[in-house]
């Protein structure tokens, strides 16, 4: 065999295990996405998959949970669900939460963070529904306490800041 051929079969080889990587990745990512929209039991027109650099510009793009997912600069593959709250049923205002699902993918596990925390979970490469229950959790327990303890944050913030702080809705001045 001559050199060019060993060169060719080794290309193949390494594109064959990158393609396998990324579905392997992708599909854990969208097993995440859509467990955790269960775990939610949100109504699905409140549920929205979006990458991390979705375009604001372009809120009504609409992305499947595998559309979603996309490898960040950092080795880390990345995707999203927002989920649109109210007080109720046509109720305003509607406020998105957007929660980031951070997975390193390794040959035997998988490594998952909630957006910039430093807490990870590491799930076997070969796992039951249940063992993403306790990052569904963190996640649930992250959004309860940000609404539940929103007005001490805001008194806290206020007491470390020389600008003036407002809660509610910021009228503009007419001429």
């Amino acid at each position: 065999m001559a050199k060019y051929d060993d060169l060719c079969l080794a290309f193949s080889r390494s594109r064959s295990e990158a393609i396998a990587y990324r579905q392997r990745s992708e599909g854990f990512l969208v097993c995440l996405l859509e467990g955790f929209e269960e775990y939610l039991g949100a109504p699905s027109e409140r549920v929205q998959f979006l990458p991390p650099d979705a375009d604001a510009s372009n809120p009504g793009t609409m992305y499947s949970s595998l559309g979603a997912v996309q490898l960040g600069d950092d080795g880390w593959w990345i995707a999203c669900l927002r989920l649109t709250l109210s007080v109720g049923p046509g109720v305003f205002p509607e406020a998105p939460l957007l929660f980031q699902f951070r997975v390193f993918a390794e040959s035997s596990r998988f490594i998952v963070r909630l957006g910039t925390s430093h807490q990870t979970h590491a799930i076997p490469a070969q796992f039951e529904p249940d063992a993403l229950i306790p990052i569904y959790d963190e996640a649930y327990t992250l959004a309860t306490e940000y609404f539940t303890h929103g007005i001490e944050r805001f008194l806290d913030e206020a007491a470390k800041s020389t600008k003036p702080r407002k809660i509610g809705f910021d009228v503009p001045k007419t001429a």
